[in-house]
């Protein structure tokens, strides 16, 4: 794989952990709404959020990519 190819594979694996921090975020702020569906669906989202963002963060940081 040549230089650019590594680069943005790098770049993808960082913007990725961005967007799960955001959506661990925005999921966390839904957790303590009124309706039981909107806590449960913003729940889901901080789950989603935190192994996303682990996910990608373990795979920004491998050496082999």
């Amino acid at each position: 794989m040549n230089v650019l190819g590594f680069v943005m594979i790098k770049l993808f694996f960082a913007i990725e952990c961005v967007s799960c921090f955001v959506l661990m975020l925005v999921g966390l702020g839904m957790v303590e709404h009124v309706n039981n569906m909107v806590a449960l669906a913003g729940g889901l989202l901080a789950t989603v959020g935190v192994v996303g963002f682990v996910w990608f963060g373990v795979l920004f940081a491998r050496e082999e990519i």
